[in-house]
């Protein structure tokens, strides 16, 4: 079983998961010790392939983490043989990571970014943009809700943050550090988010690059609730 997400000591709601759990589609923890890829640790077989200016560095607890275009060019890790596991995604979905912005913060750049195969956006987040707001979108022509943050809550220290959307309910969330209570929320967002065949960590699939560190991602086809 992977390793927990928040600890007892930061007083987080525990969020802990097994591979094998049927809602989780992709988990890359950013553990391997060296070399250019990232394993699916899910199991559904979407390698992740590191490229442009991507170190490894100490993580937020136990293990690595991945340091993305510091001082560089650029970098991200772009998914693998995404189309068959991201086809589950259609009505719900939940993607949830730690982050730890670069000083260089804010910046306008995506931190993940999910697209069809004509290119259009279906789940990614600016976190943040370069007006410290945060965005989540999902569905296809996307709905959104954005808010500003706080520095501390996108730089200069871990932070884990979680994104779900019901299209059948028409709900989006932002969870922030394990707190039960929404960061921020919308309703009236009824659309699916199916036909994902290109999905990166880091950047908006080949810009839009991502500065800052990012530990144990992970994504579900279903929208996680607060327990």
């Amino acid at each position: 079983m992977p390793r927990g997400f928040l600890s007892v000591a930061l007083l987080c709601v525990a969020l802990a998961f097994a591979p094998a759990e049927a809602a989780l589609i992709g988990y890359w923890n950013f553990d391997e010790p060296s070399g250019a890829t990232a394993i699916d640790a899910s199991g559904s077989g979407m390698t992740g392939a590191l490229q442009g200016t991507v170190a490894r560095v100490v993580g937020h607890s136990v293990g690595s983490a991945l340091d993305f275009n510091n001082g560089g060019s650029g970098g991200q890790v772009l998914i693998g043989n995404v189309a068959a596991a991201f086809a589950a995604v259609n009505t719900q979905a939940t993607v949830a990571f730690w982050q730890f912005g670069a000083a260089s913060q804010p910046q306008s750049q995506t931190i993940f970014s999910g697209k069809n195969s004509g290119g259009g956006r279906v789940l990614q987040s600016h976190l943040p943009w370069g007006d410290s707001t945060v965005y989540w979108d999902a569905g296809n022509s996307y709905d959104r809700i954005n808010k500003g943050a706080a520095a501390s809550e996108f730089k200069g220290q871990w932070n884990f943050w979680v994104f779900t959307k019901n299209s059948a309910a028409g709900t989006m969330a932002i969870y922030l550090n394990g707190n039960p209570v929404p960061w921020h929320s919308g309703a009236g967002k009824p659309l699916n988010m199916a036909g994902i065949t290109q999905f990166a960590i880091g950047s908006e699939i080949g810009g839009n690059y991502y500065q800052g560190r990012i530990d144990d991602f992970a994504v579900w086809n279903t929208a996680l609730t607060p327990a």
